[in-house]
Order: structure tokens, then sequence, then C-alpha cells
């Protein structure tokens, strides 16, 4: 079991327990434990604080859009050969497959 100074507290089986002691009285206890020159264990971490970033996703990533567009363009003429081998030779399947 947790301890009744923990805030949130969940009691046997996960199921939310009702704090032991109230919250004005827990943070008066916290102060006068931090101001003894004590420490006090039942804090949660502090998670680390991330960098929002500023703008639209769209125009962040237009750059690497273009350059991966350009990449494709230059593999454009042999993507088209092999469409057009693969389409003749379904063609020709079927003309077999009719005969």
């Amino acid at each position: 079991m947790s301890s009744p100074k923990a805030c949130g507290v969940t009691g046997i089986f996960g199921a939310w327990t009702p704090l032991h002691i109230s919250g004005r009285r827990r943070a008066r206890l916290r102060k006068e434990v931090l101001l003894a020159g004590e420490d006090w264990p039942y804090d949660p971490e502090r998670k680390e604080m991330r960098t929002k970033m500023k703008g639209h996703k769209c125009d962040r990533i237009a750059a690497e859009r273009r350059a991966n567009t350009a990449k494709l363009m230059e593999q454009m003429p042999e993507m088209l050969l092999a469409y057009k081998k693969r389409r003749w030779e379904k063609k020709m399947k079927e003309e077999d497959k009719n005969k």
C-alpha cells in the first residue's frame, strides 16, 4: 500500500481511496518538513520539459517533401517502363487464357 501522504492514492487492488489527510494539512506538513531541512520523499518525479515547435508542420516538412519528389522524378522513366511492362505481360497472360 502507498503512504497516506502521497498524492493521488490508489488503495488495494487499484481502487481509488480518499486521502487520509487533507490536501491543506498535507501541504502544511510538507512545508514544515522542508523548512526544517528534511527531505520530502512523497513528491512525484518532475517530467522533462519539452520545447514546443513553432509553426505549421506542413511548412516544416515542405523542403524535405520537395527533395523527395525530385528524387522520385529522376526515377520516373524506369518506373513507367516497369509499369508498361507489367501491363503488357498481364495483357498477354489474359490473351493466352482466352485462347
